[in-house]
Parts: structure tokens; C-alpha cells; sequence
């Protein structure tokens, strides 16, 4: 090819292409910037709603069987707005027979996320033995020992092991069949590690240290209030009738709250 043919590159035309592709660079980088803001704030915002969902659910869920009793008390067993101690209810169903040293289960009637553990479960027995006085009928409080496979009148059933008054077991005068349930000693409550807050729970019958189950949260984002039964603030447990739980969480949208009122079925009107 002739010399005169040939044309080069201008100065000027890889000054134009420098400055389109900083230009085209930059709407790229701004652009991938503004996308992982997105999506981080999105990333945010879900765990924020997850961690709402799990404190509420673990709450309605655990406090929904909270009952009351004129000899063993509330379920309740202290109260604050950054926590509450409580019996969870583990098991429930009907015993079929009690001896001074055991109570049997009868596996068919008996309903249970597990089996009742040694050290970390209590039992509670309704005795009634005369239906036409109310003051005979109450839940007796036992020790759990321990647990194991036992059958009552043919059918298969739990034996717990326990410590039974010998004139209440040697009566003749129970039902063939009364209610039974068994609870450990649960506290939920709100606290700080590393900077951050945090919703968590303990077995206090086990003697566990406190777990987180969602956060973190704001700073004071977590708060309980109690009621009465005429919807005033009630100031100890056993005048509880209702319960409401507020969240608040930060994200980089902004706050964000979400919160329920729980009135558990079980408690004295």
C-alpha cells in the first residue's frame, strides 16, 4: 500500500476515546456501587425481618400455654420490661399411675416436643379427688429423675421417676386417669455482647448460660409491657393477663419496628 495511503490515529481521537471510556468507567462503577448499596440494604432489611419473626414467633409460641394456679402459682415467674422468666410448657397429657417413687405416662395421651429430662424438667400432676370441692383439685409440683419405658394396664407408657407423697400415691380415691405436664424453668431476655444487642434465651433449670436466637437490634430495641385484666399496667406476675412485645431494628433504609400483644389462654380471668 502506497505510504500516502495509510491514515493513523490522531492525538486528538485517542484524547475522545480516553475521555469516553473514563466517561462509560465511571457510569460502570457508579452504577456496580449503587447495585451493591442495593442489595446490601435489601440483605439488611431481611435480616432485620427475620430476626422480628423468630423473637415473635419463639415468644407467642412459648408464652401461648402460660396458666395460673391457686397452689403452684403463675406460670409467670418474674417480669421486667428486658425480660421474663417463665415455666415452658414441654409436655402435656394424663398419667395413669403414681407410686412414692414414679409417675407412668400413658404414651397414647401424652403430647411432647421430647421426653422429659432429669435435672432440667419438673412434672405437675392435677389431683382431684373430690370433684364436688374445688379447693381438693390442684397441681402438685414433682421433681423429674429420670425417664423410662414402662407400660401401664397393657398399654405402653413413660415412667418418670420421681419423689411422691406415700399418702397421696397409696390413695384410693384418684381417678384412673389425671392430667399431667411437664415444664423447665425458661427466661428470655435482652442483652449486649460485642457491641451489638441481642434477643436471647436460657434454660434457667438446666443452668445454661444465655443464647442468642436473633439480633442484633437497636439499642433498646426490645420491649415488654404487661397488663391486668383491666388493660393497666400490672405490677407482678400473677395479676398478667396480657403481654406486648415491641421491636425495633436499624438498618441502612432506616428503623424499623414491628411488635404483638400476646393474652395467653390459660391465665386467671
Amino acid at each position: 500500500m502506497p505510504l500516502s495511503n495509510r491514515r493513523g490515529v490522531s492525538l486528538l481521537e485517542v484524547v475522545l476515546a480516553l475521555a469516553l471510556l473514563g466517561l462509560l468507567g465511571g457510569v460502570f462503577v457508579r452504577a456496580s456501587l449503587q447495585a451493591e448499596r442495593n442489595t446490601r440494604a435489601t440483605l439488611e432489611a431481611a435480616q432485620l425481618h427475620a430476626s422480628f419473626d423468630a423473637t415473635l414467633d419463639f415468644l407467642d409460641q412459648d408464652l401461648a400455654d402460660l396458666a395460673a394456679d391457686d397452689t403452684t402459682g403463675v406460670d409467670l415467674a418474674q417480669i421486667a420490661t428486658d425480660s421474663v422468666t417463665w415455666r415452658a410448657t414441654r409436655g402435656a397429657g394424663l398419667a395413669c399411675r403414681v407410686a412414692p417413687t414414679g409417675v407412668w405416662l400413658l404414651a397414647r395421651r401424652w403430647v411432647a416436643a421430647r421426653q422429659p429430662q432429669a435435672g432440667r424438667d419438673s412434672l405437675l400432676l392435677y389431683i382431684d379427688s373430690d370433684s364436688t370441692a374445688a379447693a381438693s383439685a390442684h397441681w402438685l409440683a414433682l421433681p423429674v429423675l429420670g425417664v423410662s419405658a414402662a407400660s401401664c394396664g397393657g398399654e405402653p407408657a413413660l415412667r418418670v421417676s420421681t419423689v411422691l407423697d406415700t399418702t397421696l400415691a397409696n390413695r384410693t380415691d384418684l381417678p384412673l386417669l389425671f392430667p399431667a405436664r411437664s415444664y423447665e424453668v425458661m427466661q428470655a431476655r435482652f442483652y449486649q455482647s460485642q457491641g451489638k444487642w441481642w434477643f436471647g434465651v436460657r434454660s434457667v433449670s438446666a443452668g445454661e448460660g444465655i443464647q442468642p436466637l436473633a439480633g442484633p437490634f437497636a439499642p433498646g430495641g426490645f420491649r415488654l409491657t404487661y397488663t391486668d385484666s383491666l388493660a393497666l399496667a400490672a405490677t407482678s406476675p400473677a395479676a398478667v393477663r396480657a403481654i406486648r412485645i415491641l421491636l425495633a431494628g436499624a438498618s441502612t433504609t432506616g428503623r424499623d419496628s414491628a411488635g404483638i400483644t400476646l393474652h395467653p389462654r390459660n391465665l386467671v380471668p
